[in-house]
């Protein structure tokens, strides 16, 4: 998942097609993310891009 404007707290995805999320990283350092999936819902944190790294990449690994 690339984020590339982070103008909300959070992100939210509905009816996400997955059962299981087992891990959610940063793709640049491997640094854990915090998420929430409920319901087919997944909530993370939007990390807001930076000048050096306008492009934020989030790594799912799902079953």
């Amino acid at each position: 998942m690339h984020i590339l404007q982070g103008t909300q707290p959070e992100i939210v995805l509905t009816d996400f097609p997955y059962k299981k999320i087992t891990k959610a990283t940063l793709l640049k350092d491997g640094s854990p993310v915090k998420f929430s999936f409920k319901k087919k819902v997944l909530t993370l944190p939007a990390i807001a891009p930076t000048a050096e790294d306008p492009d934020q990449v989030i790594v799912l690994e799902v079953k």
